[in-house]
């Protein structure tokens, strides 16, 4: 099975993050040093995705994209992206754009402490009602 329409979704959705952090107001900043180490593409393994999906991140030295997609039909489900900030451990992701599932989170800004160990990257919301842990490992 190929990947290939996976992959060609994934770069037109960068694509897409990138034009729209174009605009003005919407400039990424990375003051942490883990700005390098947290770049990369990466697969979502906790909370496991639902039975017959996959989810992979992008993230750039100052954007990024997530993607989930039905692996059988190769159809996207949701996709969101934009820019972000990083501040220490503190990373916030500023949504430009999302659609399907995640459609209603568009233009939101979405707080996370995040710690990489080695090849995983640990995402988790502060406590209280959006309380929640990522589990990402980086796709090589």
């Amino acid at each position: 099975m190929s990947n290939r329409p996976i992959w060609i979704m994934f770069v037109l959705c960068m694509c897409l993050s990138i034009s729209a952090a174009a605009k003005p107001g919407h400039r990424a900043s990375t003051r942490s040093p883990y700005a390098r180490s947290i770049q990369g593409a990466w697969e979502l393994v906790w909370p496991e995705p639902a039975p017959g999906t996959r989810e992979m991140k992008l993230i750039t030295a100052n954007r990024f994209t997530w993607t989930t997609w039905n692996v059988e039909t190769h159809a996207p489900l949701a996709s969101g992206g934009g820019g972000y900030a990083l501040e220490g451990k503190s990373y916030q992701e500023q949504l430009l754009f999302a659609s399907g599932g995640a459609a209603g989170i568009a233009g939101t800004v979405q707080g996370f402490h995040v710690e990489v160990k080695g090849n995983t990257l640990y995402q988790s919301r502060p406590p209280g009602p959006d309380e929640g842990k990522e589990v990402w490992r980086r796709i090589r």
